[in-house]
């Protein structure tokens, strides 16, 4: 088999590379080691953007340069400058050729706490249904109750991004793009210093392919323990779950690392989610400043405020923590306070949602879930109680609160400095708990690449012919993943920009060398 470019990963920067180089005029093969194309990226709601159309409609405010300068401060300047300004550059072209390949966004206006401070997020529109069947819904983790349920896999409809991923398979093929799904790349060829083409399984059958050029879009490496482990520092399974069923272990970053590229900053795209099932009024009853948090000693180590705020900055705390886990804890009258005055953080993936807690339907969804297996809820009629219930000390837990309630008392939070409107005192049974663990959606980082996506080895020096973009190269994210809520949907752009930047250099290589 001979082609120009090769694509390895058919999810957003993949499809992003593989749409962009063929629109150069270069042929161009996509290897997917999964039988679906998309990946996580059909679970997402859309992407983050500056100086768009709609954003120019509107005279939004914040530029390009806003932007270059929000992530290169958020990183201390960490991050690679020039990498940092082609993406930030490339934004507002990457959502008018989305547009022109036939998405459709609309602005995102809600979100949900005051920590997302800049409104970038394109929310991709539903104009068509993307129906997942139940081998892909359970492939990537959400069957039936969005993983409480994972032994009754069901269809699903995708992600606000699902749509965004079907066209654009459907746009690469039509610019005659040739697509592989079941095709693992094996190894990357290299002869005299330059890229030659790869060897795949192709449905099964060992094929080598030549090419000029490859595009590493793989993906990040968060279901491979040993290197989760050697380069992060967390154990799968007991420090930290992934949050879908997408196997990335990393292959193709070994592939790069062994042809001499260079390791960039790794880390968990970490987050913390409470074990519950996805029910609005459930999870943002949770989610919300007023409530308590307690680590496995029973004591407090965060300001609640983090609670649904920043999930990012309240995991980093959690990871202090023994056994990198917190309780979430309210009673009777926050849960009477929510009834009457509304939430103070509404998660947008809930869109539209009453504002106030639905006294009704979260009792039911209280009831569900204490019958579920797969999720973890208390409810108890003493302090006591609970404290058995979530295994902590009920001595250590009940000075923590006594402690809480005076702070509440007087209005001040002497310990973390919590805003005094959130400071409403627990001591009205029922007393409300769950159990928030530490998840991930990838690992970010892993290849060292330059402004024009080309990888580089440990001299820093350009492997000709190789690119990679998306996770395995976002260490801009690895510094401190809360960047990806602070600029509401950066970790999807990323993956897209990077995507048509390597995708448009490839095919330049190519040309270039005849």
């Amino acid at each position: 088999m001979k082609t120009d470019v090769v694509v390895i990963g058919g999810s957003a920067a993949g499809l992003a590379a593989a749409i962009t180089a063929a629109e150069e005029g270069v042929k161009v093969a996509l290897f997917e080691k999964y039988p679906y194309l998309g990946g996580i990226a059909k679970l997402g709601m859309g992407i983050a953007a500056v100086e768009s159309r709609l954003q120019r409609e509107r005279a939004f405010p914040f530029k390009r340069d806003d932007a270059f300068r929000l992530i290169m401060e958020h990183t201390d300047w960490r991050a690679d400058a020039r990498l940092i300004r082609a993406w930030v550059n490339e934004m507002p072209r990457t959502i008018e050729w989305l547009e022109n390949l036939g998405v459709e966004f609309e602005l995102l206006d809600i979100y949900q706490s005051p920590e997302f401070i800049v409104p970038t997020g394109h929310l991709v529109k539903r104009t068509r249904r993307v129906v997942m069947p139940p081998d892909e819904a359970k492939w990537l983790g959400v069957t039936g109750e969005a993983r409480i349920e994972p032994d009754k896999p069901s269809p699903i409809e995708g992600g606000r991004t699902a749509v965004m991923i079907n066209i654009m398979a459907e746009r690469a093929r039509e610019k005659g793009v040739e697509i592989f799904t079941s095709s693992p790349v094996r190894k990357i060829l290299v002869e005299n210093g330059r890229v030659t083409g790869v060897i795949s399984d192709v449905k099964g059958e060992r094929t080598q392919v030549s090419c000029k050029s490859v595009v590493i879009a793989s993906g990040g490496f968060c279901h491979n323990k040993e290197m989760l482990k050697k380069y992060t520092g967390f154990e799968l399974g007991t420090d930290i779950h992934v949050l879908h069923g997408v196997e990335l272990i990393g292959d193709c970053i070994q592939m790069a690392w062994d042809l001499g590229a260079a390791k960039d900053c790794m880390a968990p795209a970490i987050l913390t989610e409470p074990l519950l099932p996805y029910e609005p009024n459930l999870r943002c009853a949770f989610n919300q400043p007023f409530n308590l948090v307690v680590n496995q000693d029973g004591r407090r180590f965060v300001n609640e405020e983090k609670l649904g705020a920043n999930w990012v900055h309240l995991a980093y705390a959690m990871v202090r923590q023994r056994n990198k886990c917190a309780y979430v804890i309210f009673d009777e009258n926050i849960r009477r306070h929510m009834e009457e005055y509304g939430f103070e953080y509404i998660y947008y993936l809930f869109r539209p949602i009453r504002v106030k807690l639905d006294g009704r339907q979260f009792d039911e969804s209280i009831k569900k879930a204490l019958e579920s297996k797969h999720s973890f809820l208390v409810v108890a009629n003493s302090l006591e109680e609970l404290a058995h219930k979530i295994g902590v000390d009920p001595s250590v837990l009940k000075e923590t609160i006594e402690e809480y309630n005076f702070f509440c008392e007087k209005g001040y939070d002497a310990l973390f400095n919590k805003n005094p409107r959130y400071l409403i005192p627990i001591k009205q049974p029922k007393y409300y708990a769950t159990k928030y663990v530490l998840f991930m959606y990838t690992t970010v980082g892993g290849i060292k690449i330059n402004e024009k996506a080309e990888v580089l080895n440990t001299d820093g020096k350009v492997i000709p012919g190789l690119y990679a973009a998306g996770d395995c190269a976002a260490s801009v994210f690895a510094h401190d993943f809360s960047l990806s809520y602070m600029l509401w949907g950066a970790n999807l752009s990323f993956a897209l920009n990077t995507g048509r930047i390597a995708g448009r250099n490839a095919a330049s290589y190519v040309k270039s060398i005849g």
